[in-house]
């Protein structure tokens, strides 16, 4: 099928599609809800993972971690040193230390019978998992909080609104400061907040009904703006601070991911097997929808928004998509039926639930030096050490270079450098910084 117009029907604050409860806000619920949107989102510094090397040229499979059944959700901790997996079919998370590439412990308290969506918040103290059809009994669906410190777990049940329930929550998203909830229930046709302490019946809720089969949902970068996949009706469905908007797109949207960078939508088609890029200010298509191929079961966008990386459940790959050329740059091989995947907040590692093998693949991402005359120039960088250090610390300070602040150990080798004291010469840790394509500084 292809792409449709826009299709605009405003959705009033009276209408039948949204429903507030509110708990001593102000008279006007929009405004309430869209300042909750926007809170500020939390800067990390991210140390480097104690992986193989990332890619140099070419994204690559560097690791396969075998996890529990039918894995579906995934997610990665803000620092990087931890991978959360849903196993649907196993009534558990899995949860992997990245450094050493298996998993370290597994929960099953208060997971409900099939977890599924997975989201963590950007301080990296908890990680929330959707519990499809509650914990077996017909009540109002739950999300399970569970602290990324000690994996003690939390049940916060959903709330309902005139009896109304979100009973099967498929995947689920956060507000930039973690306060809020926000869950696509696709059998109840609707999209639920929730606040992630107080859980049913305090703060403010929104819930925003007949909408058929939402699938995801997923927020900018700043939290003023909400899009969900409609897959039985090949529609996005936004809201912000202008309305709401129902908008065309190809056949099947199952999952969808906001540009970090330019605030656009991509929406990833499992029956298409194309990607449809809406601009949600003007509740329009953008161009052409970008072919992948195959049965498209999610998406996530690199942080500095140059790609999209595509999971192609029914083919076992991986596609990264380049959003500047709207081009296919590389097919990446992974497991059987990558269901789910999620990119490191660094954007140098990726990790794909794999639901038919029951293991997660770790992909290093490229990340290649710019050229040409243009290209900033850094000194090499030194700090003394003992012959037998193995640079692998952090220096104390690196206040001489704070665009690597986030890179302290990383790149570091031994080398002997000549003195101007005495002459005598010693053993000092050397790297060489280098300007990226990306436009940011790195190491290797």
């Amino acid at each position: 099928m292809g792409d449709r117009g826009p299709a605009r029907s405003p959705v009033r604050w009276g209408s039948p599609h949204v429903l507030l409860s509110l708990a001593g806000w102000a008279a006007d619920p929009h405004l309430v809800i869209l300042r909750a949107l926007a809170a500020t989102a939390v800067l990390l510094a991210v140390p480097s993972l104690a992986l193989p090397a990332q890619a140099s040229t070419a994204a690559q499979v560097i690791a396969t971690i075998p996890v529990g059944a039918t894995p579906f959700g995934i997610g990665v901790t803000p620092d990087g040193s931890r991978v959360y997996v849903s196993n649907s079919t196993g009534a558990s998370v899995s949860v992997i230390d990245t450094a050493a590439a298996t998993v370290t412990s597994t929960i099953t308290s208060d997971v409900g019978t099939t977890p599924v969506g997975i989201a963590i918040d950007r301080s990296g103290m908890y990680a929330y998992v959707a519990n499809y059809g509650g914990s077996g009994t017909f009540r109002a669906g739950t999300v399970t909080r569970i602290s990324v410190a000690d994996g003690s777990t939390t049940s916060i049940d959903l709330p309902s609104i005139a009896a109304t329930f979100c009973y099967y929550v498929l995947n689920i998203t956060l507000s930039p400061d973690g306060s809020t909830l926000y869950a696509a229930c696709q059998d109840e046709h609707r999209v639920i907040s929730a606040p992630v302490t107080g859980g049913a019946g305090s703060g403010s809720v929104l819930m925003i009904r007949n909408l058929t089969f939402p699938t995801d949902v997923a927020l900018s970068s700043s939290g003023s703006t909400l899009v969900s996949s409609l897959s039985n009706t090949n529609q996005a469905f936004i809201l912000d601070g202008s309305g709401s908007s129902f908008v065309g797109v190809t056949a099947g949207p199952y999952a969808v991911a906001v540009s970090p960078t330019t605030g656009l939508a991509y929406l990833a088609g499992q029956t298409s097997g194309a990607l449809s890029v809406v601009d949600t200010a003007a509740r329009a298509i953008v161009g052409s929808a970008i072919t992948v191929g195959g049965s498209l079961s999610d998406i996530a966008i690199t942080p500095d928004g140059a790609n999209a990386l595509v999971s192609v459940v029914d083919q076992d790959v991986v596609r990264i998509v380049s959003l500047g050329t709207g081009q296919i740059t590389q097919s990446i091989a992974v497991g059987d039926g990558p269901q789910s995947l999620t990119i490191s907040s660094d954007g140098r590692y990726a990790y794909t639930a794999n639901r038919y093998d029951n293991t997660v693949s770790v992909i290093a991402l490229p990340e290649n030096p710019a050229s040409g005359e243009s290209v900033p120039t850094a000194p090499i960088q030194q700090f003394a050490r003992t012959e037998s250090d193995a640079c692998d610390a952090q220096p104390t300070s690196l206040a001489d270079f704070p665009a690597l602040s986030d890179h302290g150990d990383r790149g570091w080798g031994p080398s002997w450098a000549q003195w101007p004291n005495g002459g005598t010469g010693g053993f000092v840790c050397t790297r060489q910084p280098f300007y990226t394509s990306r436009g940011t500084w790195s190491v290797a």
